[in-house]
């Protein structure tokens, strides 16, 4: 045997194999679809007063005719109604489509829910870009198994399709009962969906709304009224706390003494902003630079969505809006009555794009110290500065000293951050001024390590100021 007939008889065998267990799947499929088409052809024959004969669905295009009827024929025995098959001649099989389609167009008139669908029943009227259909295609599988799913073009996105149902009848007893779990829990989540979709245009309008009225810590007042408003309008209780702080309740309906407390910060800060918006800051020098109207606006949705479904759950999840002033709304009993067994808090990060969420388990936010540093000495002329006591230059030391504490006090292991973001001296080219002032942040993970680093941090600016000659005033 030649390398080519060797080859050839190997290609014909390959090829034998393939169309028989492609034959073998048709068979299956279209036996079980046969069943599944029964009720209508079994109705049109009795209108027709026929037997099987010249009756051939519409979706055997593309496989053989002859092997649907036997199938079909199959299924019309199983079901007590004796029928004949047409004759074994595809082209007759083919003749008879027409006749057949008249038969349903008939049918959809006189009966109506037995009418057929064309490719599975659309779950809802929602069009959706490609690749959002096929993820909530996805979705669909997972809760419904048994179920297949089409996605449809319907110019210009797309839609998903669900079932073989061949008649209306069927496909509407299962929109039946995808209404009646509705209500379920397995739900939710798609009802917290839709609900945030609607509520979308919105949600912008208020985030553009705040950024373009921004307000420092504990001057919010425009924001605090801006807010409390919109709970009004969706008669949600709240109370003032803080000075311009609000807490807000949502009772759920069903019974539980569950609480869980949402936060959010709504504070601005003291930046001029360059963006060229139509919603840029109105406020000047004040800039909504760290997505706090972002935190606030989507609080406000999230109060909108856990109202429209406050009777799908139980307990009360409280909002909380903190502008910067938690240790003092916890003074004031915003933990309490009723005492939240969980707070749950949000930010939003650049470096996330939009629609995903960042989580890890473990430790996730560090907590925040703010530094408050003066440093005092003896202003003068710069050509003579054997005369006085250069605060500038103490103020430096301390800066790189306090580094030290991060990299060589600090165990490698506890993340701890130390930033200084704001150095004032008030002097001049040639002018030494009296005291220099100093802003920073110190940020950790260990609640322990942070008591030792703010005591190192006192120590060591007061002992390098003193030793200079000056002295220094450090607040954490």
């Amino acid at each position: 045997m030649t390398e080519k007939q060797f080859a050839e008889t190997n290609i014909n065998n390959l090829t034998d194999k393939m169309f028989a267990k492609i034959e073998a799947y048709y068979n299956r499929k279209l036996e079980a679809v046969a069943h599944q088409t029964f009720p209508v052809l079994r109705d049109v024959l009795k209108e027709r007063g026929d037997q099987i004969e010249n009756i051939v669905v519409p979706f055997t295009d593309g496989v053989r005719s002859v092997q649907v009827a036997t199938n079909l024929k199959k299924a019309v025995e199983s079901n007590g109604y004796e029928g004949n098959i047409p004759s074994q001649d595809p082209g007759q099989v083919r003749e008879a489509r027409p006749q057949q389609r008249q038969d349903m167009s008939k049918l959809k008139v006189s009966k109506p829910e037995l009418a057929q669908t064309a490719n599975g029943m659309p779950v809802d009227d929602t069009r959706l870009e490609r690749q959002a259909a096929y993820t909530e295609q996805a979705k669909f599988k997972v809760r419904y198994p048994g179920y297949n799913t089409y996605i449809s073009y319907v110019q210009p996105n797309y839609r998903l399709r669900v079932g073989d149902f061949r008649t209306k009848l069927e496909a509407e007893k299962f929109m039946n009962e995808l209404k009646k779990n509705d209500n379920s829990s397995m739900m939710l989540k798609d009802k917290v969906t839709l609900l945030a979709n609607q509520i979308h245009a919105e949600t912008v309008a208020n985030r553009r709304h705040l950024h373009a009225h921004p307000e420092l810590s504990f001057h919010e007042y425009e924001t605090s009224a801006f807010v409390a408003k919109k709970l009004d309008e969706l008669g949600i209780e709240y109370k003032k706390m803080a000075n311009t702080g609000l807490v807000a309740l949502i009772k759920g309906s069903k019974p539980s003494n569950a609480v869980v407390a949402l936060r959010a910060d709504m504070d601005a800060l003291p930046i001029v902003e360059a963006n060229e918006v139509e919603y840029k800051s109105q406020n000047h020098g004040v800039m909504h630079a760290c997505g706090h109207d972002v935190h606030t606006s989507s609080l406000l949705g999230t109060a909108k969505i856990l109202s429209e479904l406050k009777d799908e759950f139980g307990g009360t999840p409280a909002e909380e809006k903190l502008p910067g002033g938690a240790n003092l709304m916890i003074q004031e009993g915003v933990l309490e009555n009723p005492k939240p067994d969980a707070v749950l808090g949000q930010h939003v990060m650049p470096l996330i794009e939009a629609g995903k969420v960042g989580f890890r388990s473990g430790k996730y936010m560090a907590s925040t110290d703010e530094i408050y540093v003066t440093v005092h000495g003896k202003g003068g002329h710069g050509a003579q500065p054997q005369q006085n006591i250069d605060p500038v230059l103490i103020t430096s030391h301390i800066i790189v000293a306090l580094q030290q504490i991060i990299s060589r006090v600090a165990d490698p292991k506890t993340p701890s951050v130390l930033s200084f973001g704001k150095v004032i001296a008030n002097g001049a080219t040639n002018v030494i001024p009296n005291e220099v002032y100093l802003e920073g942040t110190f940020r950790t993970m260990d609640e322990e390590w942070r008591a030792k680093a703010h005591e190192k941090m006192k120590k060591m600016a007061e002992g390098i100021a003193e030793a200079m000659g000056g002295s220094c005033d450090l607040i954490l």
